[in-house]
């Protein structure tokens, strides 16, 4: 169970409160139940990715990609673990880095990478990106039909004019419920630096 509570409002910002706030408030449980997919076994949550005994491709230190071989290494060994994997998550900074690489190391600007109308693929594989995943991984490779993300009860909003009366505020809370699964740990692929 995770719950995500925004701090309160300031009386200018109250003011300019509106219905397509609402919105994006809704959009605050997104990032903690994103932290909590990508992050390590929690108390009163659900444990996400890195609590799993996932199989490794080490990348070595990274400063700069070269090529795209962490990639299909990941793939390689998810086959090995009877999994398929479907897509790559990375983080914005990797993502950077990836855009970067040229097909020739001089003499071209064109980009190495493949890009779709859906994004950029990564080794055949659809990449999302996402700020949630931590400094230490490059990559995570997952495959969708054995990961499940059960949401309990869809996410709420509540307001209070009560609560912050002392400072002339209006206080938000935006509480979601969710779980994970991992149906088969070793086929989720982390590659990251081992040493």
């Amino acid at each position: 169970m995770r719950q995500a509570t925004t701090p309160p409002a300031t009386r200018s910002s109250a003011r300019r409160w509106r219905a397509g706030s609402r919105r994006s408030d809704a959009r605050l449980p997104v990032l903690g139940i994103d932290n909590a997919f990508f992050g390590n076994t929690v108390t009163n949550g659900p444990s996400g990715l890195l609590s799993l005994s996932a199989t490794a491709v080490d990348t070595g230190t990274i400063t700069a990609v070269a090529n795209l071989d962490f990639f299909h290494d990941a793939k390689k060994k998810a086959y090995d673990n009877n999994s398929e994997l479907t897509h790559f998550v990375i983080s914005p900074a990797i993502a950077l880095q990836l855009a970067k690489i040229k097909v020739l190391s001089s003499g071209s600007n064109q980009g190495l990478l493949e890009t779709v109308d859906d994004g950029v693929l990564l080794a055949g594989l659809p990449a999302l990106v996402s700020p949630s995943v931590d400094a230490l991984t490059f990559a995570w490779g997952i495959d969708a039909s054995q990961v499940m993300v059960v949401r309990r009860t869809g996410t709420t909003i509540a307001t209070s004019k009560d609560a912050a009366f002392g400072e002339d505020a209006l206080q938000i809370r935006a509480t979601s419920r969710v779980g994970f699964g991992f149906a088969n740990p070793p086929g989720v692929v982390r590659l990251y630096d081992a040493a």
